[in-house]
């Protein structure tokens, strides 16, 4: 029976959840003091000192006050992420199958408490020492806590251990302690998790950051010393210096891949993938090949037994476990309750020299009864089927197979009451009673995924122990390409990883396949340059997991061993999910570069401004460290949040997955960042230019150029959005709610700013007409409509070609 569900919640609130004590986050102050070592802070820090010795104290207010905005925001964007990262542990916490209210259901593991019944299996990680009370076959692998290579053979009353991992077999257990009070809490250890690495991604970041630093200190320098040198006021020429160093520095690339990898996680657990490895996200857009299990994946696992033989669908029973848990096995419960007088004395797993389970029961005359199940050809051998006979057996698997059936031998044997129990089960007398017909139906959309996934250049590979004539017929059922081809185990091992791999080009379907070949499938693969993605559930698939690019566990059916090698974990068992993974993937990637080109962009004009002061000294001054510092405020939400917040464009599944070895910063991307920004420091420059010729005011002419500057900022943010739509019909779709929050933000700063006389002159601003606006405006829409122009051009040459 095990605990009631109410005994359950009042031990676990005496006795704590069952859980180590977990890494804490920094606390507020570490957190602050990390942020404030940014580049851009220090420079803001060393604006407001320079500034507060020039006495502009306004100046010198305004820069602390940016400097706790920046701060705030940043802080702001790491505990967001920290939250993701904690919800997706949440996610992906292992769980528990306990006995309560006599119901076997999955638990959080940190739900468990002392006395809960615990049903364990193979590939199971034991999550609480506990008392074995029943087991078959149990050997569990101890050296994390032992340092014992060999796994320990367990009996009754035998104890296991939190943290230890089940290699064999299954049994029911009672937990005795929970926690920091398990011999794993006790000595302090938890499960090793490897240091985590910096991504391909994150090494272009830093890279890119430390070419760029070493520009900004050569170019802050030689604007402060041409700076002093023409205007003789060594103060202004250190804010001058400290400008063009602010304009340069790209600090936002950290922050913006810190947020698009936690959300970019957060938002795949939406869709039932949980991320395990960061890395992975850049992967999914780059995944050519996808294998993936036939049976709970493509199918719905809830397996039904068809109409068949009295005898072989309840001895089919007698060789299931008393409590099934595995779809075939659940299947033959319709044949009714095992007889009460029947005592299981023993079971022998299923084994790859084997491929049956059988199991002796003793009635009530004491004799024994066998019944075994498993593979029609290992159950044919085991009852010594002649050459005539397992050549009509194959013949009828073959039409069955045709018709989608999955398949399953039964056979009985009796022995006598003072027969011993056999230690070899292949010379017991057995009778063939029949072959079992069970049908797993495929689940919904598959079909609308493998082609979606085709369009998108991703071929599907279907992987399977059943019948090659059962995997052609569902492959062809599901839409595969090449479903008359078919690759079996026996035909692969006996093919040299040369010839596999020419094979494996054009052969969609693999049947009988063992766990253990998954690997050479992979090797093949990988060895024609594809990127694969592959699924496995058991504990041999580890090996393949851990070697395929992208390793995908399943949640419902999957073992721990399996969720701990890969690097996703599909928590329903949905194909239609990883379908869906590989294109929120995508859709990350896409948004990553859109926001990098944006920020690539804005620093180009920025920069171009700040060094004006060097030519001349008598042009006035344009970006100032106050100017600058409120850019900064826009550019860094608008990258990590807009565009992290965007959907995916319509024809994201119809390109071809990009290459593994590609730059995120591509000389295309570059380019347009490049044309982008140079863009908008041309108009800028004419802004500049003619109202410094009409003779304005410095502060006019100033604040002509800075309007300019932050219509274009947000004219850029419209543009890069789409390559497709036009940036006002993209706007019309709705799709991003943090836009109009953008636009609101920066309309209500203009605003503000313009018409307040405390921040025009904290800005060393005036005050603008409405032809100044449409000015500005006009001027920044040039950095623009040149793309949005080729869009056009686009839409009407393919209007032309269809």
């Amino acid at each position: 029976m095990g605990l009631t569900s109410e005994q359950a919640k009042l031990l676990l609130a005496q006795q704590g959840p069952n859980e180590l004590p977990a890494k804490k986050s920094a606390n507020f102050i570490r957190l602050i003091w990390n942020v404030v070592q940014e580049p851009i802070l220090l420079l803001l820090f060393g604006a407001g000192l320079i500034s507060f010795f020039l006495a502009e104290v306004s100046d010198a207010v305004f820069l602390s006050i940016t400097i706790l905005i920046i701060t705030g925001v940043s802080i702001f964007q790491v505990r967001k992420s920290e939250k993701a990262i904690a919800a997706l542990g949440e996610l992906i916490a292992p769980l528990a199958t306990v006995i309560r209210d006599g119901i076997t259901s999955r638990i959080p593991s940190r739900e468990l408490v002392r006395e809960d019944l615990i049903r364990i299996r193979e590939g199971d990680r034991i999550l609480a020492d506990a008392e074995i009370l029943s087991c078959s076959n149990l050997s569990v692998d101890e050296s994390m806590l032992t340092g014992e290579s060999f796994p320990v053979l367990k009996q009754e009353r035998d104890s296991v251990f939190s943290g230890t991992l089940v290699t064999k077999g299954h049994g029911v257990a009672i937990v005795k302690s929970t926690g920091t009070f398990t011999q794993l809490g006790e000595i302090g250890k938890v499960l090793a998790e490897g240091k985590s690495k910096r991504t391909h991604l994150q090494l272009e970041i830093d890279q890119l950051i430390k070419y760029v630093a070493a520009i900004s200190i050569l170019a802050a320098g030689t604007v402060f010393f041409l700076y002093g040198l023409l205007r003789d006021n060594w103060l202004e020429a250190g804010l001058a210096g400290i400008a063009a160093a602010m304009a340069l520095v790209p600090e936002e690339f950290p922050i913006v891949l810190t947020v698009f990898f936690a959300l970019g996680a957060w938002r795949l657990s939406q869709v039932h993938v949980i991320t395990r490895h960061s890395p992975v996200i850049e992967l999914l857009g780059t995944v050519t090949v996808l294998c993936v299990d036939k049976t709970g994946t493509i199918t719905t696992n809830q397996m039904s037994l068809e109409k068949t033989a009295e005898q072989v669908a309840y001895f089919g029973l007698l060789a299931c476990p008393p409590k099934p848990f595995d779809p075939m096995d659940k299947a033959f419960e319709v044949a009714g309750p095992v007889d009460p007088t029947l005592k299981l004395l023993h079971e022998y797993p299923i084994s790859e020299s084997r491929l049956a389970i059988v199991q002796i029961w003793e009635t009530e005359s004491r004799n024994l009864l066998v019944a075994a199940k498993g593979s029609p050809e290992a159950i044919g051998e085991m009852c010594g089927m002649d050459a005539d006979q397992i050549a009509q057996l194959h013949s009828d698997l073959a039409n069955l197979a045709k018709q989608g059936y999955r398949m399953l031998g039964v056979a009985k044997a009796e022995l006598p009451s003072d027969a011993k129990i056999p230690t070899d089960i292949g010379d017991l007398p057995y009778e063939f009673l029949g072959i079992a017909k069970l049908r797993d139906p495929v689940r919904l959309g598959v079909t609308q995924s493998i082609s979606e996934l085709r369009r998108a250049g991703v071929r599907t590979i279907m992987l399977t122990g059943d019948f090659p004539g059962t995997a052609t017929q569902i492959g062809s059922e599901i839409g595969l390409t090449e479903s008359d081809k078919v690759i079996t185990g026996n035909e692969l091992n006996e093919m040299s990883d040369e010839e596999l791999a020419e094979r494996v080009n054009h052969v969609n379907i693999f049947a009988r396949v063992a766990p253990q070949q998954k690997l050479r499938l992979i090797n093949a693969l990988r060895a024609n340059r594809e990127v694969v993605a592959m699924t496995g559930d058991g504990v041999n698939d580890a090996p393949a997991l851990s070697s395929a690019d992208v390793g995908i566990a399943m949640g419902l059916r999957g073992t721990d061993v399996a969720r701990e090698a890969a690097d996703l974990v599909i928590t329903d068992d949905d194909f239609n999910s990883i379908a869906v993974g590989i294109k929120h993937g995508r859709r990350i990637y896409s948004n990553l570069t859109k926001a990098i080109t944006y920020i690539v962009a804005i620093h180009i004009p920025i920069f171009g401004l700040a060094l004006l002061p060097v030519f001349t000294s008598y042009w006035p001054l344009v970006l100032l460290p106050a100017q600058i510092a409120l850019l900064e405020i826009v550019i860094d939400p608008a990258a990590s949040i807009v565009f992290e917040s965007e959907k995916s464009d319509a024809d994201a599944m119809k390109k071809r997955p990009r290459s593994r070895n590609d730059r995120v910063l591509t000389g295309g991307l570059l380019a347009s960042a490049l044309i982008r920004g140079v863009l908008l420091l041309i108009s800028s420059l004419v802004v500049y230019f003619w109202a410094f010729n009409e003779g304005y005011s410095a502060e006019l002419v100033r604040s002509l150029t800075f309007a300019s500057i932050m219509i274009g900022n947000v004219f850029i943010v419209l543009s890069i959005r789409s390559d497709q739509h036009f940036m006002l019909s993209r706007m019309a779709l709705k799709q991003n709610p943090s836009i109009k929050w953008l636009l609101l933000g920066v309309t209500s700063a203009l605003m503000l700013i313009f018409n307040w006389t405390l921040l025009l002159n904290v800005f060393n601003l005036s005050h603008m007409e409405l032809s100044h606006w449409l000015m500005a405006t006009t001027a920044a829409s040039f950095c623009v409509i040149w793309f949005e122009l080729a869009k056009a051009r686009r839409h009407i040459w393919q209007k032309i070609n269809h």
